[in-house]
């Protein structure tokens, strides 16, 4: 699943010629809606009357694009997984569900979209801790980590002295929400 998620991305990348989620979401006609009251909820992933729809919270800061990369992986990778009323929805219980595949993909997709690879891997071999890597990339340490750790199960990156650890698939939800 590792290098279909990995292939989806480099396709959207080349496709569209950027990585931007911004500039994704408004390309492949991506509704995007924000929402002012939510408290915990950071975003959600839906189709209704066939729009894909992005929802996000107005005050997400710097994780606002980490947020739509996520959902971007959602509309991806899971489109065609329907719920019990026949819509495609990404807010039910498996958005806090800490090892929900469908999540833990998402967060893959976004931290291949989110982090060019060239850049990862040099900053990686001159040893560059990976929260001063989150702040260059301006993403949340859980996508560095959880890209070095895809990189290294595709076998592109050699483990050296980093540790993997995989982060739980609600991450964002736990430690940024």
């Amino acid at each position: 699943m590792s290098t279909y998620i990995y292939e989806t991305v480099q396709s959207l990348i080349e496709k569209y010629n950027t990585s931007d989620p911004y500039r994704l979401i408004k390309l492949m006609g991506i509704k995007l809606v924000y929402m002012n009251d939510a408290k915990t909820l950071m975003g959600v992933y839906t189709v209704v009357l066939r729009q894909r729809t992005i929802i996000i919270r107005q005050n997400l800061g710097k994780l606002k694009k980490s947020i739509l990369a996520h959902e971007l992986g959602h509309d991806s990778l899971h489109r065609h997984i329907k719920n019990k009323d026949n819509m495609v929805n990404f807010l039910d219980d498996a958005l806090y569900a800490p090892y929900d595949s469908k999540e833990m993909e998402a967060n893959i997709f976004a931290c291949h979209l989110l982090i060019p690879d060239d850049r990862f891997l040099s900053l990686y071999k001159e040893n560059l801790p990976f929260a001063e890597m989150a702040n260059i990339f301006e993403v949340p340490i859980e996508f560095v980590n959880l890209k070095s750790y895809e990189l290294y199960k595709m076998g592109m990156l050699d483990a050296k002295s980093y540790c993997f650890d995989r982060p739980s698939g609600d991450f964002l939800s736990k430690n940024y929400g």
